[in-house]
């Protein structure tokens, strides 16, 4: 049935989740999820610095470049800006905090995703995580 998949609540996934597309579609920024970070995540850990301890994890996330950009670039077809994008915005770092009551406490609350910072290379990314999270 045509439309059927919009009315589902489908979504467009041409860009990786947790990037915004620069050229102004409105598409909202997705929130992490456990199956994003099964997906495009390198690295958990629990937060160990003294200010957070115990309060959350912090997700190492890896979103590479699509190939169809790649093949675009390659042809000289992919807007200079764009491809920016994609390339300063390969590596994040996420924090998603616990539940501090109900039946689920000390649970990662996947709704409530407080922190995503982008970078352009892992180093940068792990140097930030072990900075703000100490793990």
């Amino acid at each position: 049935m045509p439309g059927a998949a919009h009315m589902a609540g489908w979504k467009d996934t041409s860009l990786p989740p947790g990037l915004l597309h620069p050229l102004g579609s409105r598409r909202e920024e997705e929130k992490m999820t456990e199956n994003i970070f099964n997906k495009f995540g390198i690295k958990k850990g629990e937060t160990a610095a003294p200010w957070n301890k115990g309060k959350g994890l912090a997700f190492l996330m890896h979103f590479p470049i699509p190939d169809w950009a790649v093949e675009e670039k390659e042809e000289g077809k992919i807007p200079e800006s764009l491809w920016r994008h994609f390339e300063e915005n390969q590596y994040s770092v996420s924090f998603v905090p616990y539940f501090t009551r109900g039946k689920h406490v000390g649970k990662p609350n996947w709704q409530k995703e407080s922190v995503r910072v982008m970078f352009k290379t892992r180093e940068e990314a792990e140097a930030y995580m072990w900075k703000n999270y100490q793990c």
